[in-house]
């Protein structure tokens, strides 16, 4: 028995992005790139999401551990004796 994807709407969108469910069907045609990947079932218009995908795509967007901050500016002068 294989796991079934928990495919999800734009209302769980909604929620999770904190947009209402108006603007997550008007990006979803007109801004798709602000939104994360759709399922795409052919012969079906309905806006559906697979969860993990969301999940994934929204963590996508996580600041990585800082390694070490560069120092902005100018270098300091050397001072030779």
């Amino acid at each position: 028995m294989t796991d079934r994807p928990n495919i999800v709407g734009p209302e769980y969108l909604s929620a999770l992005l904190q947009r209402k469910v108006s603007t997550i069907k008007t990006d979803a045609t007109r801004r798709p790139e602000s939104l994360p990947p759709r399922l795409l079932i052919p012969g079906t218009a309905r806006l559906q999401w697979v969860e993990e995908d969301v999940l994934t795509w929204l963590n996508s967007f996580r600041p990585q551990k800082a390694e070490e901050k560069k120092k902005v500016g100018r270098p300091s002068q050397v001072v030779r004796v």
